[in-house]
C-alpha cells in the first residue's frame, strides 16, 4: 500500500495569506506544482542510518598499544579518512564501539596504526549490524619482534635432485661425421653416447639426435656445438648435457627443440647461447640448468623446467596446460608465459621478469619476484613467509587466489595498478600496497579487489576474517635480509639498508582524518509541504579534538517562520531564533539560492555529547510558529524531516526533492530499502545547492 503526500497549491496560498501573511509556502514561484507529491510505500521509515557494533581485535607485539580506528571508506585513497570510530587497544585484546552508518554501505574499513606510525588496513563487511575482524593471530600476541626470521625455500619448493653430470660422460666417443649421421636400420650397430670434448667444435645439426625411444642418443659437451642455420630435434628419451666448459650456441632463426622425454641439462659453467629458440615438448622428465642459458625463446610445452643458474631471455612460453617453470637461481625475462591459463611459474630465488602471464604462482620463501604487468586466470598465487612480489605496473586477476603463508611472518605484494579484478581473492598473511588507480567506488577494479580480502566464499561474502591488508608501499614494520644477487642472496630485502645491519625504514606517511558528517533537513510544516528540504538544514559530527563533544552546525534556512533547534531537550545555539543566528531578519532565507536570500558560513555550536547520543536517532527537534514540534519522520508519516548520511547538498529553494533527486521517488516507494537507496549520492545538476 502506498500514500502520497501532496500539496494543492491554491489551497496552500489561500490559507497561508489568510493566516499568516504570505511566506515560503506561498509556492509563488511556481517551481513546485499544483498537487505536488510523493508517493512512499506504506512501511517507508526514511531511515537512512543504522548503529552498528564494531570489534577490531589486534595480536602483534605483546605489551604493545594500537591505535584502531574503522574508517567510512579506503583511508589510502586520497591519504584521507572518515572515522567512524576508534580507540586504544593492547596487543591481545579486542577494540569494541558502537558506529553510526548509512544503511546502504556494507564495505567499511578496519585499521590499526603500530609504533612507526604505518597504517593496516582491511576491508570488513557489516553483517547483522556488527563487524567483527582482527589483525595478527594469538600466537603473535606473545611475541616481541618484527624481525622476519630466513627460511629455507625448500619449504615450499623442493627442487629436483640434480643431475648425475659426470655419470652420462662415461662410455661416450667422440662425435663425428659418421656417427653423426648413421641412421639405425634395426641390424647395424650404432653409437648410443657420443661426446663434444674440451677444445673441439662442431658446427650445423646432428641427425642422429633425432632418434627416439630405446634408439635416443645422449649427447656430453665440453666443447662448443653451433647449430649454425638449421633447426636441432632431439628425440624423445634423448638427453644432451652441458658440461662445464661446453656451450651451444643456436643463431637467429635456429631452434633446438626436444620431444617427449628428451632432457637437456646445463651443469655449473655450462651455456646455452644465442638468438635463437629453445623449445620442449610434453613429458614427465625435466630439464635442468645450472649454468647460463641466455636466448630469444625458451618454450616449455607442457614441460617441466628447473633453474638453478641465471638464464636470460626474450620470452618463456607456456604453450600447454601443465607447463612448468621453477626457479632456484637467478631468471631475467622480457615475457613470462603466453598464457595466463596455461604456464605455471615458481619461484624460490630471484626473479625479474617484465610482464608476466601464469595461471599458477608459486612464491617460495625469502624469495623475491620483480617486474611489471601481471596477468593472472583461473588459479592461484601461494606466497610463503617473507617473499616479496613486486609488479609495478597493471595487475589483471580473473578468479584467482592470492594466498599468503599460515605461519608468523607475512608475504609482502607491492603492485602498480589493478586494471581489472573479477572473482580474486586474497587470504592469509600478506600485506599488499597498490601504487596507482585507487578509489573506493564500488566494483572499479581496486575496489573489487580489496573487497576480495579475506573472503571466506564469494556466495556468502564473508569478508576481514583474515589476516591479508593494505599498506602503504614500503610502510610495513618487517625487516626481511637481502642484498645483490650477486652476493649471494635471493631478495633485495625489505626496510633493510645497504650494510645489511639495521632496519632502514620509509617515512610514515600521514593521513589526513575527518569525522563522520550527518545532515538533517527539515520541513518547517509538518503535512502537505513543499518537500524540498532546506527550511532548516543542520549537521552534526563528534568533535575532531575531543568524541566527547559534538559538534552542530547551522548550515541552511530555507523558511521564514520564527524557529529554535532542540537536542535532548535542550534548546542549541544559545537559545537563539534560528534566523538570529546567522544574523539575519526572520524574512530572509539563507543558503538557498532563493531570490532575495543571502549566502552565510555555517554556524557551529559544540555541546557535550549527550549519554548514549545515536546520530541515527539524534533526538532533534525543530519548533516552528503555527507549526509546533517537528521530529525526524518515522514510517507512516510524510518525508518532511530526514537525516542523510554525509555532507549533503539540499534542494534549491521551490525544488521539490524529486527533482533535486530523482532517485528519491524510486527509494520512497520501497519501504524495504532495496531498491535506490544511496539516491542521496545523484544529485541533479543546477537542483541542489552548492557553495
Amino acid at each position: 500500500m502506498k500514500k502520497s503526500y501532496f500539496v494543492d497549491g491554491a489551497m496552500a496560498l489561500a490559507l497561508a495569506c489568510t493566516l499568516v501573511g504570505c511566506s515560503k509556502d506561498d509556492l509563488s514561484s511556481g517551481e513546485v506544482s499544483t498537487n505536488s507529491s510523493i508517493d512512499a510505500a506504506s512501511d517507508q521509515n526514511w531511515q537512512m542510518l543504522n548503529t552498528g557494533k564494531v570489534n577490531i581485535g589486534i595480536n602483534k607485539d605483546a605489551g604493545e598499544s594500537y591505535s584502531v580506528k574503522l574508517y567510512a571508506n579506503d583511508p589510502f585513497v586520497n591519504n584521507e579518512g572518515t572515522v567512524l570510530a576508534e580507540g586504544t587497544v593492547t596487543s591481545g585484546n579486542t577494540f569494541t564501539s558502537t558506529f553510526t552508518y548509512p544503511t546502504a554501505d556494507t564495505t567499511f574499513y578496519a585499521a590499526y596504526k603500530d609504533s612507526k606510525g604505518y597504517t593496516y588496513v582491511k576491508a570488513v563487511r557489516v553483517d547483522n549490524n556488527a563487524i567483527t575482524t582482527s589483525f595478527g593471530t594469538e600466537s603473535s600476541a606473545n611475541a616481541k619482534s618484527n624481525i622476519s626470521r630466513a627460511t629455507s625455500s625448500s619449504e615450499m619448493l623442493p627442487g629436483v635432485e640434480t643431475p648425475n653430470f659426470a655419470s652420462y660422460k662415461t662410455g661416450t666417443v667422440e662425435l663425428t661425421n659418421s656417427n653423426a649421421t648413421v641412421d639405425w636400420d634395426g641390424d647395424a650397430n650404432y653409437t648410443t653416447k657420443i661426446k663434444i670434448s674440451s677444445g673441439k667444435s662442431w658446427s650445423g645439426a646432428i641427425d642422429i639426435l633425432g632418434k627416439q625411444g630405446d634408439h635416443a642418443r645422449t649427447l656430453y659437451i665440453e666443447g662448443t656445438w653451433n647449430l649454425g642455420s638449421a633447426s636441432q630435434q632431439l628425440g624423445s628419451n634423448g638427453v644432451i648435457v652441458v658440461a662445464n666448459g661446453g656451450e651451444i650456441v643456436i643463431p637467429s632463426g635456429a631452434t633446438l627443440q626436444g620431444y617427449g622425454e628428451a632432457r637437456i641439462y646445463v651443469a655449473p659453467g655450462g651455456k646455452i647461447s644465442g638468438n635463437g629458440n629453445l623449445t620442449f615438448a610434453n613429458g614427465t622428465n625435466y630439464s635442468y640448468n645450472a649454468g647460463d642459458i641466455s636466448v630469444t625463446t625458451i618454450n616449455n610445452n607442457g614441460g617441466q623446467f628447473y633453474n638453478y643458474g641465471t638464464m636470460t631471455s626474450a620470452n618463456l612460453e607456456g604453450s600447454s596446460i601443465g607447463s612448468i617453470f621453477e626457479n632456484h637461481g637467478k631468471m631475467f625475462i622480457e615475457n613470462c608465459g603466453n598464457n595466463a591459463y596455461n604456464s605455471e611459474i615458481r619461484n624460490a630465488c630471484w626473479l625479474e621478469c617484465t610482464n608476466m602471464k601464469a595461471v599458477n604462482l608459486y612464491l617460495g620463501p625469502n624469495s623475491y619476484t620483480h617486474g611489471e604487468s601481471l596477468e593472472m586466470g583461473n588459479g592461484t598465487a601461494n606466497i610463503s613467509s617473507n617473499a616479496i612480489l613486486d609488479m609495478t605496473g597493471n595487475i589483471s586477476l580473473n578468479n584467482t587466489t592470492i594466498s599468503g603463508p599460515t605461519s608468523e611472518d607475512f608475504a609482502l605484494i607491492q603492485f602498480g595498478t589493478i586494471s581489472y579484478c573479477n572473482a580474486s581473492l586474497v587470504k592469509n598473511n600478506v600485506h599488499i600496497s597498490v601504487e596507482e588507480g585507487k578509489t573506493d567506488t564500488p566494483y572499479t577494479p581496486y575496489w573489487n579487489f580489496t573487497s576480495g580480502f579475506n573472503h571466506y566464499s564469494w556466495s556468502t561474502e564473508v569478508i576481514g576474517t583474515g589476516n591479508a591488508d593494505i599498506i602503504q608501499k614500503g610502510q610495513a614494520q618487517v625487516v626481511i635480509p637481502g642484498g645483490e644477487y650477486s652476493d649471494g642472496n635471493c631478495s633485495v630485502g625489505y626496510n633493510y639498508n645497504s650494510k645489511k645491519n639495521e632496519a632502514d625504514y620509509t617515512p610514515a606517511t600521514e593521513i589526513e582524518e575527518n569525522k563522520q558528517t550527518y545532515t538533517y533537513a527539515f520541513e518547517d510544516t509538518q503535512n502537505n509541504t513543499d518537500y524540498d528540504l532546506n527550511d532548516v538544514v543542520i549537521t552534526i559530527k563528534d568533535n575532531e579534538q575531543n568524541s566527547n563533544k559534538l559538534d552542530i552546525s547551522l548550515v541552511a534556512l530555507g523558511g521564514t517562520k520564527f524557529v529554535k533547534m532542540y537536542l535532548g531537550g535542550n534548546v542549541l545555539f544559545n537559545d537563539k531564533e534560528l534566523h538570529s543566528v546567522f544574523g539575519v531578519s526572520q524574512d530572509v532565507m539563507v543558503n538557498t539560492g532563493a531570490e532575495g536570500g543571502v549566502t552565510k558560513s555555517a554556524v557551529t555550536t559544540t555541546i557535550d555529547k549527550p549519554s548514549n547520543f545515536d546520530f541515527s536517532n539524534p533526538g532533534l527537534v525543530l519548533y516552528a510558529s503555527t507549526t509546533g514540534n517537528i521530529s525526524l519522520a518515522t514510517q507512516g508519516q510524510d518525508p518532511h524531516a530526514i537525516a542523510v548520511p554525509g555532507i549533503w547538498a539540499w534542494p534549491l529553494e521551490k525544488i521539490i526533492i524529486t527533482t533535486a533527486y530523482a532517485n528519491f521517488a524510486t527509494f520512497a516507494k520501497d519501504g524495504s530499502h532495496q531498491t535506490a537507496k544511496d539516491w542521496y549520492n545523484y544529485p541533479t545538476t543546477g537542483k541542489v545547492y552548492t557553495e
